[in-house]
Parts: C-alpha cells; sequence; structure tokens
C-alpha cells in the first residue's frame, strides 16, 4: 500500500491498535503495510513493478500512468483520498504578505510565484488559473520551484511574491499572521478530486474480497475519525502522524477548514475529469483520458448511485 495522506491516519499504528480490530476486518480479511513515498509518480513506478497493490495517485499521475500505459492492464480508481475546492472543505490558497501592493491576480505579472514542483497537481491547477487570466506562466512571470513546508518563510523573506498555501502550512502562516489571500483555487475550477486510490486492474480481478474489506475498513475509520465523540483522540492520533501540535492541528484538522474526504469514498468520473483536461488546456499532457473509463467504485460500502 502506497501512502498518501487520509489513509496514512485511518491505518495508522494507534489505529490499528486502537480502533480498527474492532471492525473485525484487519488481519483477518487483509493485510497491509505501508510504504512510503515523496510522491505520485514514485507511486507509479511501485505499482509497475508490482511491489505495491494500492496506492494513492494524483489526477496528473493517473493521466500520465494512463495514456502511457504504464502499469500493466491499467489502474482503477477504487475510492477518494481528498478533494480541493469542495463547498464543504479547503481549497488551495494563493497567498501575498498582508502589506503586498498585489490586489488582484492581473497583479502577479513580472513577479514571482512558487510552484511546489513542475507537473504536480497544484502547479498544474496553479499555471491553468493564471492562463485563464490571460498570464502567460512561461513568459509574464517567474516561477520558482519551493515546497509545500518553505512557502512561507519564502514569501516573508521576500524570495517571492506569492506562494500556493495547503494545509497545514496555512493554518500555521494564518496563526503568525502578515498575509492574506489573494485567490484560491477553487475560484479558478471548481470542485476537483487532487489524490484516489487506485489499483492495479489485475489485482483487483483476484482479491475482491480483501479489497472491498479493506474499504470498507477504510469508510468506518473515515466515519470515525470524524464523529464528534472521538474528536481528542482523533486530534491525537493526528498529532503523532502529523509531528504537529495539537494546538495547530485544532483550528482545521478534520473540519470544513481541511481538504474535505468524500464521506462514503465516492467519486464522479467529472471530479477527475476536470482537472486532467485543464492540464490539456494548459499544455502540460497533449490529449486527455477518459476519467470515466478507469472509475470503478463497486469495491466501496454501499453505493455511489
Amino acid at each position: 500500500m502506497g501512502s498518501g495522506c487520509i489513509e496514512t491516519l485511518i491505518f495508522s499504528p494507534a489505529m490499528q491498535k486502537e480502533v480498527l480490530p474492532g471492525f473485525g476486518r484487519f488481519g483477518k480479511d487483509y493485510t497491509f503495510s505501508i510504504v512510503m513515498t515523496k510522491g505520485s509518480p514514485e507511486v507509479v513506478t511501485l505499482l509497475a513493478a508490482e511491489q505495491i497493490d494500492v496506492g494513492t495517485l494524483s489526477f496528473a499521475a493517473l493521466a500520465s500512468t494512463v495514456s502511457k500505459d504504464l502499469v500493466p492492464g491499467g489502474v482503477k480508481v477504487i475510492a477518494d483520498s481528498y478533494q480541493d475546492g469542495s463547498p464543504n472543505g479547503f481549497s488551495n490558497t494563493f497567498a501575498v504578505l498582508e502589506d503586498s501592493p498585489i490586489r488582484d491576480i492581473q497583479d502577479l505579472r513580472g513577479k514571482r510565484i512558487a510552484s511546489n514542483g513542475f507537473g504536480t497537481a497544484a502547479d498544474t491547477l496553479m499555471r491553468v488559473s493564471l492562463s485563464r487570466s490571460g498570464i502567460d506562466p512561461k513568459k509574464d512571470l517567474e516561477v520558482l520551484e519551493i515546497g509545500f513546508a518553505n512557502m512561507g518563510a519564502a514569501l516573508r523573506q521576500g524570495r517571492i511574491d506569492c506562494g500556493c498555501m495547503v494545509q497545514p502550512f496555512w493554518a500555521v502562516e494564518q496563526a503568525k499572521g502578515g498575509m492574506r489571500k489573494l485567490f484560491d483555487q477553487r475560484e479558478i475550477i471548481g470542485p476537483v478530486a487532487m489524490l484516489f486510490h487506485v489499483a492495479p486492474a489485475s489485482f483487483l480481478a483476484s482479491n475482491g474480497p480483501a479489497v472491498r474489506a479493506f474499504l470498507q475498513d477504510y469508510y468506518d475509520g473515515l466515519k470515525w475519525l470524524y464523529d464528534p465523540a472521538n474528536r481528542e483522540m482523533a486530534l491525537q492520533i493526528g498529532a503523532d502522524v502529523t509531528k504537529s501540535p495539537i494546538d495547530t492541528l485544532r483550528p482545521y484538522f478534520l473540519t470544513e477548514h481541511d481538504f474535505y474526504h468524500a464521506p462514503n469514498g465516492c467519486l464522479t468520473a467529472d471530479l477527475i475529469q476536470k482537472p486532467i483536461d485543464a492540464q490539456v488546456e494548459a499544455g502540460m499532457i497533449p490529449a486527455t483520458i477518459d476519467a470515466a473509463a478507469v472509475l470503478d467504485m463497486s469495491y466501496l460500502p454501499g453505493s455511489c448511485a
């Protein structure tokens, strides 16, 4: 299992010890180990080499995987991980200093904006945001690659004029003060699926019962984390996994200020198709893929209809 976001929390050691055994499936109907990765491209490599059976991919990595046929027999999207721009959640926020003269996206011409890495999901949608506003990311401004964890410092030090803030880093910078939102991703493209769980079609065909048991625990674990009765323990587990103080997590973690996780794990093809089509629009990939053809929600409990 290649690690992503919410599933790292759901299947963390504390959840394995205190929560998952109560559901009666973990360790009996399936077993797993978590392989930590640096991002979706590494997950694709591991899937192709059959070194993992389930992984989390971004829409950008999915488009590349499918169009280039990187995983023998293809992959299927089997569950949501997190979405950006949902009415019930956070959206990637492009921030400037409070006293910056930059007041709208047009003011970014000739300025320096940070990207977490060329071709990433956030980078793709940043470039779409600029191009839809008539700004050529290659000609009209300078794009610098800076990790999310360092964007706040780069902005405060004057190394960039605008940075893309994701949680938990936006919550940390808000607590410090001195920054304001210029725009967010939701304003440009609306809700999109940023990360989701995928598995090779061949693995699903031969391991259906184990995958269903795994996703039932994913569903029940997500429900447990969002239950107000479990709030303090969920915060403690989150602090252990993220190595962040509980006081930093409390204002946003697993609230409407956090990225949205579909409570039933379901996705629609449109949530994946829209950002992939945006990649084509931004000239980052030559052709789109059919998201509906690789979407299979049948392994989730209940119905996604």
